[in-house]
C-alpha cells in the first residue's frame, strides 16, 4: 500500500488526476466487495468503498468527495441500471462519509494516524455507528424511493447495508489511516526482518484455522483465535500498521476461507455463520486497533519519560550548582557529582552522611526546627553559608531549601540547592568597602557638598555644608537650594546653577550665599550633572571663597601700593636731584653774601631743603629704592618727629601716646627704615582696632648685665 500522505504531499499529480485514482480505487474496492456476497448476494461481509471514501477524506480533505462520488456511481451502476438508485448510492457514500470524517475532525485532537486510545474510541463510535448508520440510511432510502425496496423492508435492508460498511470502517479505514500516516518511530532492519516473522507465523496459524484438515467438517470456533497470539505480537511490536495489516490479512482470508466452504464458521445455517464471522472481525479488529493504540501510548509516554530523566539528569548531573536530599535527620539521600566534586568525597560516602557540617554548630537546632516546621507550599527557607571544599580556598555557598512531602502530606525529605555566591560576596565586601570610603571622604571634606534635582529641591548635604552654612542637614532636606543663594531672579538661578550642560560635563560658578545668622558671603560651586536611582540630578561643590576674597583684595592693594611706591620713587628720585642742586645754590649764595647782610634767609632755605631732602628719603624708602645708609639716630628724637605722621595714620578714634625717654641712648640704623618699621607697626595697630583704642610707644635702655630693664633672652650683648 502507498503512502497516501507523502503522494499528497509531493504535489507530483494534479489534484484532478488524484481525484480520478481515487475513484479507479474505490471501482476496485467495489469490486471486490461484490465478490464477497453471502445469503444468496443480498449480504456482502465487508463494503471496502465505505473505509476507502472516509480514509481519503480524513487525509485529503473534503475536495476528493468528486473522487468518492464518481466511484460510487460507477459501481452502483454495475449492480443495477437504475439511475436513481446510483444517485442514492453516490448521496449515500458522500453524505457517510462526509458526516463520519466532520464527527471525527470536531473530536479535540483527532488524529488520523490512530497511535491513542481516545482516537480508536472515536472511529469507532463516529465512523463505525454514526457514519456508516447515515450511510446506510440514504442508501436505502434511495432503493425505497426507486421502487427496488419495499418501504415494509426498510429496516431490514438498512440492517444489511449498515453491517459490510461498519466492517468496513474498522477494518479498511485504519489500514489506509495507518498507511498513509507517519508512524511515531521508524522501522529499522531488525524490526523488519521481526515483522516478516511475525507475519509468516501468522499466515501459516490462518491456513491452519480456516484451511487445514483440522477444521474440515467441524465447527472448532477456539481454532479461529489461533492467529490471535501474533496478531498482539503484531499490534504491541509495530503499532497501527502491525495491527490493522494483521486485522486485514486475517479478515481476508477468513472471508475467502467462508466464502469457500472452509473454515470454523461454516454451519449449516449460512446466517449463523455470517454472523459469527462478523462477530470475529469485528472483535479482532477492536481489540487490535485498542491494544496498538494502548502500546503506543505506552511507548510515547516512556519515550517522555526517558526524555524527561534524561533531561533532569543532564540538568542535575551537569549543574555546576550543589544538590543534594536529605531527611528529617540531615542523613544525605541523593547528592549531584558538583556536590561531590566540591567536598573532594564520593557519592557512595556521602550518602546516609549528615550534611549539618555545612551549617554552623551554633546554628544546627534552629535550622532543623525551621525545616521541620516548613510545608511544601510554603516559601523555601534561604540561607548563607560560608564553607571550605577540600584543597581549595573557601567558598560562599546560598542555600535554598524546600520540604518534600508524600501523599499525606507528611514530610519526607528536604531538597537543597547551593549556589556558589563566592564573587557575589566579593563583590559585596568591595562595594561595601567603597560605601564606607566614599562615605568617609564625603563626612571629611573641607567642601560642601548639596544634591539637588532641577527645580533646585535638595535631597542631601554633608556636614561641611552644615558647617559652611550654619544650617542642619535635616533643616536643609526639602529646602530650594535659590532660599540659601543671593539671586536676583529665577533666571539667575537657571543660568547659573541649573543651566544646560551635558551629563559628565561641570562648570564653576561664583555665588554668594545666606548663613543661618543672615550673613551674606562669597561661595564658590562646582556644578556637575550626574544620575542617582536613574534619575537626574544636580551635584554641587560648595566652598567658602570670603578669605580667599580676602586675600585677593589685600593683593590688589598691594599691587596698587607697589605701583604707586613705584610712582613715588621716581619722582622722589627726581625731586632729591633738584633738591641738592638747590642745596648747592644755596651754599653758594651764603658765600656770596657779605658780612652785612643777614645770612638767615639763605639759612632757612638750606634747612627747608634739607627737610624736603628728608621727606623724599622718606619717599624712596616707602618704594624700596633708598640706599639703606646706616647711622647713630637717637630712636626718641625719631619717633617724636614721626608724631604728626603717626597722628594723621591713626586718625580721630585711635589715640597715640608717646613715652620716650631721652636718656634712651644712641641705635645704628637707616633713619627710613626705621621709620618704616614705626609706620607698619602703627598701621598694623589701626587695623587691629576698628573701633577704635589707644596706641603706645615707648623708648627706654635695656641693658643685658642686668642694670636697667631685662632684655629678651635671646637677644645678643650690645
Amino acid at each position: 500500500m502507498f503512502n497516501f500522505a507523502a503522494k499528497a504531499k509531493t504535489g507530483g499529480l494534479s489534484v484532478l488526476t488524484r481525484v480520478m485514482v481515487l475513484a479507479g480505487i474505490y471501482v476496485v474496492g467495489g469490486w471486490l466487495g461484490s465478490k464477497s456476497g453471502v445469503l444468496a448476494g443480498k449480504l456482502t461481509l465487508v463494503w471496502p468503498p465505505a473505509g476507502i471514501a472516509l480514509g481519503a477524506i480524513l487525509l485529503f480533505g473534503y475536495r476528493y468527495l468528486p473522487g468518492v462520488a464518481i466511484g460510487a456511481f460507477v459501481v452502483a451502476s454495475m449492480v443495477s441500471p437504475n439511475v436513481g438508485f446510483a444517485l442514492g448510492t453516490v448521496i449515500g457514500s458522500c453524505v457517510g462519509a462526509s458526516v463520519c470524517a466532520y464527527l471525527l475532525q470536531k473530536m479535540a485532537g483527532f488524529k488520523t494516524s490512530l497511535e491513542r486510545v481516545r482516537d480508536v474510541a472515536g472511529l469507532a463510535c463516529a465512523g463505525a455507528v454514526m457514519g456508516t448508520t447515515v450511510n446506510a440510511a440514504f442508501t436505502v432510502l434511495s432503493l425505497c424511493l426507486v421502487g427496488q425496496v419495499p418501504w415494509d423492508q426498510f429496516s431490514e435492508e438498512w440492517t444489511l447495508w449498515w453491517i459490510p460498511n461498519c466492517m468496513a470502517i474498522l477494518v479498511i479505514c485504519p489500514f489506509i489511516l495507518s498507511w498513509g500516516t507517519k508512524p511515531v518511530y521508524e522501522w529499522d532492519w531488525a524490526r523488519k526482518i521481526e515483522a516478516l516473522i511475525c507475519g509468516a507465523c501468522l499466515i501459516g496459524c490462518i491456513q491452519f484455522s480456516f484451511n487445514s484438515w483440522a477444521v474440515q467438517g467441524t465447527q472448532s470456533y477456539p481454532l479461529a483465535y489461533l492467529p490471535y497470539p501474533f496478531l498482539i505480537w503484531l499490534s504491541l511490536r509495530f503499532g497501527q500498521r502491525g495491527a490493522t495489516t494483521g486485522t486485514l490479512l486475517v479478515s481476508a482470508l477468513a472471508i475467502h476461507a467462508f466464502l469457500n466452504n472452509s473454515g470454523p464458521f461454516v454451519t449449516d445455517s449460512e446466517r449463523i455463520g455470517v454472523s459469527l464471522l462478523g462477530t470475529y472481525i469485528g472483535v479482532l479488529s477492536l481489540s487490535n486497533l485498542f491494544l496498538a493504540a494502548a502500546a503506543t501510548e505506552r511507548d510515547v509516554a516512556e519515550a517522555e519519560v526517558r526524555a524527561s530523566e534524561k533531561r533532569y539528569r543532564g540538568v542535575v548531573e551537569d549543574q555546576s550548582d550543589l544538590i543534594w536530599r536529605f531527611d528529617m535527620q540531615g542523613r544525605i539521600t541523593f547528592v549531584n557529582q558538583a556536590y561531590c566534586v566540591h567536598y573532594g568525597r564520593s557519592r557512595e560516602d556521602l550518602l546516609g552522611s549528615s550534611f549539618m557540617p555545612m551549617i554552623p554548630e551554633a546554628d544546627h537546632d534552629i535550622i532543623m526546627a525551621q525545616f521541620k516546621s516548613m510545608r511544601e507550599s510554603q516559601t523555601p527557607i534561604r540561607y548563607d553559608v560560608k564553607t571550605f571544599p577540600t584543597g581549595g580556598q573557601p567558598m560562599w555557598i546560598q542555600c535554598v531549601v524546600r520540604a518534600i512531602t508524600g501523599e499525606g502530606g507528611e514530610i519526607t525529605e528536604f531538597q537543597a540547592v547551593g549556589i556558589d555566591i563566592t564573587i557575589r560576596k566579593s563583590m559585596e565586601e568591595a562595594l561595601h568597602q567603597s560605601e564606607e570610603r566614599l562615605s568617609s571622604i564625603i563626612e571629611h571634606m573641607a567642601d560642601g557638598l548639596l544634591i539637588f534635582d532641577d527645580t533646585g529641591l535638595i535631597e542631601a548635604v554633608n556636614p561641611a555644608t552644615e558647617r559652611i552654612l550654619g544650617f542642619t542637614s535635616a533643616e536643609l532636606a526639602g529646602q530650594n537650594v535659590r532660599s540659601l543663594l543671593h539671586l536676583d531672579s529665577l533666571q539667575d538661578f537657571e543660568s547659573n546653577v541649573t543651566g544646560t550642560f551635558q551629563p559628565r560635563e561641570s562648570k564653576v560658578v561664583e555665588l554668594k550665599a545666606f548663613r543661618r545668622n543672615g550673613t551674606v558671603f562669597p561661595v564658590e560651586m562646582d556644578l556637575s550633572r550626574g544620575a542617582l536611582s536613574a534619575k537626574p540630578r544636580l551635584i554641587a561643590v560648595m566652598r567658602d571663597v570670603s578669605e580667599r576674597k580676602e586675600l585677593e583684595a589685600h593683593s590688589q592693594h598691594q599691587q596698587k601700593m607697589e605701583a604707586v611706591g613705584r610712582l613715588a620713587g621716581g619722582i622722589a628720585h627726581d625731586f632729591n636731584n633738584l633738591m641738592q642742586a638747590i642745596i648747592g645754590y644755596s651754599n653758594l649764595l651764603r658765600r656770596q653774601v657779605g658780612p652785612e647782610a643777614d645770612p638767615a634767609p639763605a639759612e632757612q632755605i638750606t634747612r627747608a631743603v634739607e627737610r624736603a631732602a628728608r621727606l623724599t628719603a622718606k619717599l624712596l624708602s616707602f618704594s624700596r629704592r633708598q640706599i639703606i645708609q646706616p647711622r647713630h639716630l637717637n630712636l626718641s628724637a625719631v619717633v617724636g618727629e614721626m608724631a604728626p605722621l603717626m597722628t594723621r595714620i591713626l586718625g580721630t578714634s585711635v589715640t597715640l601716646e608717646l613715652r620716650l625717654d631721652p636718656a634712651a641712648g644712641l641705635i645704628k640704623a637707616d633713619y627710613a627704615e626705621i621709620e618704616q618699621v614705626i609706620l607698619n607697626l602703627v598701621q598694623n595697630a589701626k587695623e587691629a582696632m576698628p573701633r577704635g583704642g589707644l596706641v603706645e610707644i615707648s623708648t627706654s635702655l635695656a641693658s643685658p648685665d642686668g642694670d636697667g630693664p631685662a632684655p629678651p633672652a635671646d637677644l645678643p650683648a650690645g
